[in-house]
C-alpha cells in the first residue's frame, strides 16, 4: 500500500459518497457465485436502479475479457465494477492502474478472497449498497 514502485488502482469498499458517478459493471456469469445463483444481468442493473445509480452491465460471453476492459475504458462511466471472482477483480484492477477511473467489486466468485480482505459485504444487494456510498482506498495490483 504505500509501494512507489508497484502499479496501484483505487477501489471502493465500504462508506462515503460517489452517487452521482456513472458505472460500467463487467460481469463474468460464470464466477462461482455468480453461475451458482444464477444472477442475471438483469437483476444486478436492477439493484443498481434500485439505488439510484446509473449502470451499464457488461455480460458478454462471446467478448474477451481485453475487449470488454475497453469498452469500459472508452465508456463515460467513473467507475469499473469487477463483478465475478478474483480472477475478473483482478483483470479490471490491472486494466484501471494509471487510468483515472476507479475499480469498485462484486463478489461473485468461490473464494472472494480480495472482498474479504477489503471488507466487501458478500451479499450481493449490500455490496452495491456499499458501492453507492464507498470510500476510496489504494491497492496493491502488482
Amino acid at each position: 500500500m504505500g509501494v512507489t514502485h508497484v502499479p496501484l488502482a483505487n477501489v471502493i469498499p465500504g462508506p462515503s459518497t460517489v452517487t452521482s458517478q456513472s458505472y460500467y459493471v463487467i460481469l463474468n456469469a460464470n464466477a462461482g457465485t455468480a453461475n451458482a445463483t444464477g444472477i442475471s444481468a438483469e437483476a444486478i442493473g436492477d439493484m443498481f436502479a434500485g439505488h439510484g445509480m446509473r449502470a451499464t452491465i457488461d455480460a458478454r460471453t462471446g467478448h474477451s475479457m481485453a475487449a470488454r476492459l475497453a469498452d469500459a475504458m472508452a465508456s463515460d462511466a467513473d467507475v469499473v465494477v469487477a463483478a465475478g471472482g478474483d480472477g475478473t477483480i483482478t483483470a479490471v484492477a490491472s486494466a484501471l492502474v494509471g487510468t483515472g477511473k476507479t475499480l469498485a467489486i462484486l463478489p461473485l466468485g468461490t473464494v472472494n478472497a480480495l472482498a474479504k480482505d477489503l471488507h466487501i459485504p458478500l451479499n450481493l444487494s449490500q455490496a452495491i449498497a456499499a458501492i453507492e456510498t464507498g470510500e476510496e482506498h489504494r491497492i496493491d495490483v502488482g
